[in-house]
């Protein structure tokens, strides 16, 4: 389906209700084998990260349901952090997804690591002046015992740093592994519980998409997008495509139609 009118003309507004009509009618399958079932959902996409911002922005304050009323969608958007606009920044996945890991236990493991090289480099620096020390007095034998048994204190102490340090890099390494498996975990549950997915064209290709369907496709600010981009969204199993844009530049003619 197209949709081509100029601007002003409610599009958007067009496109909150074809979302509340799909949100409004939408069934969940019955789940099987125990396992989850997915709840379906509808991607939405525009060919520039402002295109989908401004979507993501209307659809975020409600979309108009069946009976009249509004509904609160729950949505994600799919993209770089740096090139989401900070209006919508709070559902990048992304920012979700650290929202769900940050209370990990990994920061003290870090700190820890951190604070054990800072005392090496510390060391290192007493056991240098030690040395030096000990040049210096290799004719006075009193002196002499004292700074060898002050640097022998100083190595012994070293090696117990060395040890404590590997120690703490490995559990580092554990930390950021669990941290990995958390941030898959997060982003594979915030996206199976999303109802929209809001993306450009070229980001509706990432790779966590990858397990999903999506039946419906909205395409909004078509007549600004390159055709062979449109052609992204609609590898998901995709039965309906709803392109909106301007009649002004609309770049598809009738042929193409």
């Amino acid at each position: 389906m197209l949709i081509s009118r100029p601007p002003g003309t409610g599009k958007t507004k067009t496109i909150s209700g074809l979302v509340g009509k799909f949100l409004s009618e939408r069934r969940t399958p019955i789940p099987t084998d125990g396992q989850k079932a997915i709840k379906p959902k509808l991607l939405v996409c525009a060919p520039s990260n402002a295109a989908i911002d401004e979507v993501c922005k209307r659809l975020l304050n409600g979309v108009p349901s069946s009976k009249g009323n509004l509904l609160q969608p729950t949505i994600v958007r799919i993209g770089i952090e740096k090139s989401v606009n900070i209006s919508v920044k709070e559902v990048s996945l992304d920012s979700l997804v650290e929202a769900a890991v940050s209370a990990s236990s990994s920061h003290g493991v870090g700190n820890d690591y951190t604070r054990i090289q800072a005392q090496q480099a510390e060391l290192k620096d007493k056991i240098s002046e030690k040395s030096n020390q000990l040049l210096v007095v290799q004719d006075f034998d009193d002196r002499k015992k004292i700074l060898e048994s002050e640097l022998h204190a100083l190595m012994s102490e070293k090696i117990a740093l060395v040890k404590e340090s590997s120690r703490a890099r490995d559990a580092v390494k554990d930390a950021s592994r669990h941290l990995d498996g958390a941030r898959r975990a997060a982003r594979d549950s915030i996206l199976q519980d999303a109802d929209i997915i809001c993306a450009t064209l070229s980001g509706s290709g990432h790779e966590s998409l990858a397990p999903y369907t999506f039946e419906t496709v909205i395409i909004d600010e078509a007549a600004q997008a390159i055709e062979m981009s449109c052609l992204i969204p609609l590898k998901y199993g995709c039965q309906r495509c709803i392109m909106v844009g301007g009649k002004s530049s609309c770049r598809l003619s009738a042929n193409d139609s």
